[in-house]
């Protein structure tokens, strides 16, 4: 092989290497804590298939199905090859632990679940969670989370988010023992936070988070397979993430977003990243940090817009996380505004009608004028109501008002309504109709001026003439 060869497939190999980390910066779902401070691990890879993993110091607690069911598979794992399958009975659970020891404020697990099919009973079809030895038939589990038969994962006594069978799911724990609250990412989304920490059976003492004496991992009476991978148990994370925070709630199209979240832990954050999109693409702006706040802003959107966010972060160790997905739609709660009424003719008589044209306006980001209500009072006194008419060429709304009896005092008022529903009103304005005789009298007083000044005209000529003559 040449050098130019070599050099070649060198360098492709390190630019995929570079493009694999950054797709996973750009997509990165991981929401465990550290790579440090890990208490265990397991893939199962170890194991020989059709055998309990004794040898990696897991225990079989409870034998469910019997021991024989209760075994290393390679016909189904998350990765690369193998996982652990449990098999209960009724009434009794297949129940597998390995002991761990630590002290640490914060501890927390990753493992990958799946159920082989699901029924829609109420009970769980697999379990996951820290657990402590109570008797030959009992144990105590901490925050366990539920995949509930009915298709569910449940923990806390909430709905985290559907499940199908015959998938795999990662879960992610991490518990807070000075708060007594955990938080649960399922598939590296934050489905639950700082959730209340409950127990299967009472607790010995006041602190059963620190009673903990193992994992846990089951099928517990429906003798349903199920299978586990991919098992790490660790303290002290690097981050939390909590859920972030938007200002205003409920935006209009003239708004930016402010979006806050507060990143506490042990690590030092790298960079922490606000991804938002209003048309399926999606953008990213780096959040500043004000004490243990990050903040950005969202660009104002026009109206009705679905804009969708969520948090990226990257600690110092390489580690990424990511919030769940949140989205607003953007609000309008702005009236259209009536910037000018006209009517012609301006002084009409009982013969004519009225034409009333309004300029009435929305920001090109609103919801835009929906419609133009108009309201008049005729010669009785009695009020009209009709609508108004868009003209696309003028960019105006206009209305006729028919013709009223001279001497009536004709009042109307403009209700414009946007699409979202606000309104604008302008009232009192009037016009007068000109008595029927009024335009007889303005025509004769014309005449008769117009015989006045010539009569005048001439008589002052005759007078000059008599002067000059003279």
């Amino acid at each position: 092989m040449s050098k130019r060869i070599i050099v070649f497939v060198v360098v492709m190999t390190l630019l995929l290497i570079i493009s694999t980390t950054l797709a996973f910066k750009i997509s990165g779902d991981v929401t465990k804590a550290t790579e440090t401070n890990v208490l265990f691990e397991d893939d199962f890879e170890g194991y020989n298939v059709g055998t309990f993993p004794y040898g990696g110091g897991w225990e079989l607690w409870f034998d469910g199905a019997g021991s024989a069911y209760q075994i290393i598979n390679d016909d189904v794992s998350a990765s690369p090859t193998r996982s652990l399958q449990l098999l209960g009975l009724d009434g009794w659970a297949a129940f597998a632990a390995k002991r761990f020891t630590t002290d640490a404020s914060e501890i927390g697990f990753q493992v990958s679940v799946r159920v082989a099919e699901t029924r829609g009973g109420n009970r769980d079809d697999a379990r996951v969670s820290f657990t402590s030895w109570t008797s030959p038939s009992t144990s105590r589990e901490v925050a366990p989370v539920c995949f509930q038969d009915d298709g569910t994962i449940v923990s806390d006594g909430k709905i985290l988010q559907p499940y199908v069978a015959n998938k795999w799911y990662k879960i992610t724990l991490i518990l807070d023992r000075p708060s007594d609250t955990y938080s649960v990412w399922v598939d590296g989304v934050l489905c639950g936070e700082n959730l209340n920490v409950t127990t299967t059976s009472p607790p010995e003492t006041e602190n059963p988070l620190y009673e903990i004496e193992a994992f846990s991992i089951s099928q517990c009476y429906n003798q349903i397979q199920t299978y586990f991978d991919d098992v790490e148990v660790f303290a002290s994370p690097v981050l939390l993430v909590g859920s972030p925070s938007r200002t205003p709630v409920t935006p209009n199209y003239n708004e930016d977003v402010a979006v806050s979240v507060a990143i506490t832990g042990d690590a030092e954050v790298d960079q922490v990243l606000l991804f938002y999109t209003y048309d399926l693409t999606w953008q990213n702006v780096s959040m500043t940090k004000v004490d243990d706040t990050f903040n950005a802003a969202i660009p104002s959107q026009p109206y009705m817009t679905l804009v969708q966010y969520r948090i990226y972060t990257n600690d110092t160790n390489g580690n990424w996380y990511t919030s769940s997905t949140y989205s607003y739609t953007v609000s309008d709660m702005f009236p259209p505004e009536i910037v000018e009424v006209d009517w012609t003719p301006e002084q009409p008589s009982a013969n004519d009608t009225v034409r009333v044209v309004a300029n009435i306006t929305e920001p090109a980001d609103a919801s835009g004028v929906g419609k133009v209500l108009f309201s008049f009072r005729d010669c009785f006194g009695q009020w009209w109501n009709t609508t108004m008419t868009y003209d696309g060429v003028s960019a105006l709304w206009s209305v006729i008002i028919p013709q009223q009896p001279h001497n009536t005092t004709v009042q109307f008022q403009i209700a414009a309504y946007d699409k979202a529903g606000n309104m604008a009103i302008r009232e009192n304005d009037a016009y007068m109709v000109v008595p029927e005789f009024s335009s007889t009298i303005i025509l004769l007083l014309g005449l008769a001026s117009i015989t006045l000044a010539f009569a005048i005209k001439k008589k002052t000529s005759l007078l000059s003439s008599h002067m000059l003559s003279t």
